[in-house]
């Protein structure tokens, strides 16, 4: 009875350490944890997640599987009594932008008429605001089909009065980015930001760029 009741211990030890070697191999080649959808009225929700402004991220919800609506953003209040004013003659439009920032004539995407705005004590690849333009563009729908991922979650806005998309991307070292895209007179328009770690601050003021933007003709 002794060398039953060891046999027994024996085999228990050995399917306990192949259960542990299993869950370590699981683990170092990533076998995916699934977790269940949500469930809505029956209908399972994609665990997808949509970035708001403030850095944070919302989930699907509803029984349409809507994304919850972001946190409202509140725009820092920010004196603009000493900001400069760029002016493009040839595009008919002007837009201020803060008095210590340095207008960049170095193009970051090639054959593209552009304006490159960054802070004075920064370089170019590290942080700065653009326009760019793109020629030839119908209406607002082709223009993000022909030049933008148009699967991407673009939410509705408005540019200079302007009907627009516009989306906040976090690319995979936490840097932040918006870009707005609109169309006036065939002409696509993307206002936007260089990533950035600090992309919360940095999207308030990129915004308040945007407020002072105006069409000149």
């Amino acid at each position: 009875m002794f060398e039953k009741e060891k046999l027994i211990h024996i085999v228990a030890v050995g399917l306990l350490l192949i259960a542990v070697q299993f869950i370590v191999v699981a683990q170092y080649h990533g076998i995916p944890n699934h977790k269940r959808p949500t469930l809505q009225n029956g209908a399972a929700c994609t665990q997808e997640a949509k970035l708001c402004p403030d850095g944070t991220a919302v989930g699907r919800t509803g029984p349409n599987c809507d994304f919850a609506e972001c946190a409202k953003t509140v725009v820092a209040q920010i004196d603009t009594s000493e900001w400069q004013t760029y002016r493009n003659e040839e595009y008919g439009f002007e837009f201020k932008y803060p008095g210590d920032w340095l207008e960049n004539s170095e193009s970051i995407v090639k054959n593209r008429p552009i304006v490159t705005l960054r802070p004075s004590s920064e370089p170019i690849y590290r942080f700065h605001v653009y326009l760019n333009l793109y020629p030839d563009q119908k209406n607002l729908q082709e223009f993000l089909k022909n030049e933008f991922d148009a699967s991407l979650n673009w939410e509705e806005s408005t540019f200079s009065g302007m009907p627009a998309k516009e989306i906040i991307v976090m690319d995979r070292f936490q840097n932040i980015k918006i870009s707005t895209i609109f169309v006036k007179d065939d002409m696509g328009y993307n206002f936007g930001t260089f990533p950035s770690k600090d992309g919360e601050e940095r999207i308030d003021i990129a915004r308040y760029i945007a407020k002072t933007f105006k069409f000149t003709k």
